[in-house]
């Protein structure tokens, strides 16, 4: 995410490789040979993705400051209806159990985001009408999830090669009062912290470390096992997603790339999409002719937050199996 990436290629060259995956190949993909994609415009540096429960709706943020609320009309075509501003970026995004939107990040630039001052946990009603800043201070909060049982989660990081500082903090769900507690943390220690997503499938937080990998949270035990190390002199991990069979799925923060790891066949499969810039977000849902599609958020084409918005790209296309 963010200008800090546009470090990464440099940076992933000075360390070693490793991975977990038993085969592992790379594919092509041609977007402009892909049926029924959708392309949506008008953001500025996509970021992450909500995808209601309730709802067609998707939520998108932008490193802009400013979430959008997007929506399919009848004939299945993607259209904003209504956006929110509240500061100098966005990032991670989810519903908690109360039905208010939280989502990470700052009025202050990127700098200061990343440093002393920190990023904010806002809540925001789902019409995009009003916000409120709940916590403050927390350095690089990025990706958001809830579990089963309603609790929130997010991500911090300083997004340094040499030195990273993440961690995961938890904000637990009282369902007498509908409401939810101050954050604490759960994890430390976890390198450079990125996207956050929850399995109902693995029942377990999913999160990517930027530089190094995917791994799987065990809440029962708030301990993190590694799924998927760096596997290429070149790569690294922004956010992850997991589909109806099990398959993780990850943006790549190195141009036009989508990472998918099958932990049964132990296989992992990355896709060269022709004609995609940076991916940031993705995240797996089905659209209105109930077909299985990955939502991926373009954050940058050619230079710093450029990229045009939200992709939709079924399945089927990948041929992953």
């Amino acid at each position: 995410m963010i200008k800090l990436m546009i470090t990464l290629c440099v940076a992933v060259l000075l360390a070693g490789c490793s991975g977990s995956a038993e085969i592992s190949e790379t594919r092509k993909l041609n977007m402009n040979e892909i049926s029924s994609l959708q392309f949506l415009q008008g953001m500025h540096g996509a970021e992450n993705i909500y995808l209601d429960t309730s709802s067609p709706s998707i939520y998108v943020t932008d490193l802009s400051g400013t979430i959008y609320l997007v929506e399919e009309s009848k004939d299945g075509k993607l259209f904003i209806s209504a956006s929110i501003d509240f500061g100098e970026l966005a990032t991670g995004i989810i519903e908690g159990k109360d039905g208010f939107l939280y989502a990470g990040g700052s009025r202050y630039p990127e700098k200061d985001y990343l440093r002393e001052k920190g990023g904010s946990v806002f809540r925001i009603d789902k019409e995009l009408n009003r916000y409120e800043i709940l916590y403050s201070a927390y350095r690089g909060i990025n990706g958001l999830a809830t579990d089963s049982n309603g609790h929130l989660y997010f991500t911090t990081g300083n997004l340094k090669f040499l030195s990273p500082k993440g961690a995961v903090y938890k904000m637990s769900y009282d369902p007498g009062q509908n409401t939810y507690g101050s954050p604490f943390k759960i994890i430390d220690r976890l390198g450079s912290a990125n996207g956050l997503y929850y399995s109902e499938y693995y029942d377990a937080l999913i999160i990517t470390e930027t530089f190094s990998g995917v791994s799987k949270i065990d809440l029962s035990s708030n301990t993190a096992a590694p799924l998927l190390n760096k596997s290429k002199m070149v790569e690294g991990f922004d956010d992850v997603t997991v589909d109806s069979k099990g398959r993780i799925w990850v943006a790549e923060p190195v141009g036009g790339f989508i990472k998918v790891l099958d932990p049964a066949e132990k296989k992992l499969t990355r896709f060269r999409i022709e004609g995609l810039g940076v991916a940031s977000s993705c995240r797996i849902g089905f659209d209105a002719h109930g077909e299985e599609v990955i939502y991926i958020s373009e954050r940058q084409l050619k230079k710093n937050n450029d990229g045009r918005g939200l992709i939709a790209i079924p399945l089927s296309s990948f041929k992953a199996d």
